[in-house]
């Protein structure tokens, strides 16, 4: 997994730079620049979204856990 992900970093490094070279204009460079941030931001959209969702999660597990525990709230456990 981490060569794999050293390689892809090493790759995009190279490639962008290709790329920047290839362009001689301000304009060609700015939209690069435009389309990096955007995936840049879908990415930190989606490490976002998921941190809220676990967090959520197990912070209510805790929450209840906690309350089971201290005696603010009592579960009537199934009968098996």
């Amino acid at each position: 997994m981490r060569s794999s992900k050293k390689y892809l970093d090493i790759r995009f490094i190279f490639l962008y730079n290709d790329v920047i070279d290839e362009c001689t204009s301000a304009l060609c460079k700015e939209i690069i620049l435009i389309e990096l941030y955007l995936i840049f931001g879908i990415c930190m959209f989606g490490c976002a979204q998921t941190a809220f969702h676990l967090g959520r999660r197990d912070g209510i597990e805790a929450t209840v856990d906690y309350f089971i525990n201290t005696g603010a709230i009592e579960v009537d456990e199934p009968n098996d």
